[in-house]
């Protein structure tokens, strides 16, 4: 994603800083406040970053301020360095600009990095860098930005990893619902993410995953608990309302 990234920041190098900072002084200190005043924005470590990143800050976020670390954040995403104590509201703030503030340039930058930095993370496996999938996808719902087609792309890649994130996200973050039907089950979720509940329970998507967890199956070198937790989110698939 190195192209991305020096596109990200070629593109929002036209936005400077003003000499101050829209933040929370208790959140953020002065020092703080000139090392992320002073330091060059490519250079400005995780940590520095996550204090501002998470801090209080105006009802009204101040765009040209964001949109001068942004490039930053999302550099540092796309290594699996969040910025945040937790990965789903990682860029949350980018819901806080309202949508005519976005140039078309900067709207089809976003959209080309979200739809580049999701399929590496589908293409990745065990998630231990971004913890699961679906906070990935709560954190890309998060920005405003349309997301819906996450699923599709998760159908598409034809990789061990997409179904094994499939297999991860039914055993550990759903919830099944007294009418049988699967849920995100995050304290961050919220309507952003409807299509996603819609997208599990459907037909066609269970059966598509059910066939590829069925081939799973009948390889004899899995064993133990790999094979436990398979049959356990193939019996939840078929579990009434499915």
């Amino acid at each position: 994603m190195k192209e991305i990234i020096q596109k990200g920041y070629n593109l929002f190098a036209r936005y400077k800083l003003n000499g101050k900072l829209d933040v929370c002084p208790c959140c953020v200190s002065e020092e703080e406040q000139e090392l992320l005043l002073s330091i060059p924005v490519e250079k400005i470590p995780l940590d520095l970053l996550s204090v501002y990143n998470t801090s209080a800050m105006s009802e009204e976020i101040e765009a040209v301020e964001y949109k001068y670390f942004l490039p930053r954040l999302l550099e540092l995403i796309s290594e699996f360095n969040f910025p945040a104590h937790s990965v789903e509201i990682a860029l949350s703030r980018m819901a806080y600009l309202r949508s005519g503030e976005w140039s078309t340039d900067e709207t089809d930058f976003l959209e080309q990095y979200m739809k580049s930095f999701f399929k590496k993370c589908l293409t990745k496996y065990p998630a231990a860098d971004f913890e699961d999938l679906e906070a990935v996808i709560i954190m890309l719902s998060k920005t405003g930005f349309d997301i819906s087609w996450t699923t599709e792309m998760w159908e598409e890649v034809k990789e061990f990893s997409a179904l094994m994130h499939f297999v991860q996200t039914i055993a550990s973050g759903v919830k099944v619902t007294r009418k049988g039907n699967l849920s995100i089950d995050n304290p961050f979720a919220d309507g952003g993410i409807e299509f996603l509940n819609e997208w599990l329970n459907d037909k066609t998507t269970i059966l598509k995953f059910k066939s590829s967890i069925e081939d799973l199956l009948v390889i004899q070198s899995y064993t133990g608990a790999f094979v436990t937790e398979i049959n356990e989110v193939y019996e939840t698939l078929n579990c009434p309302g499915k």
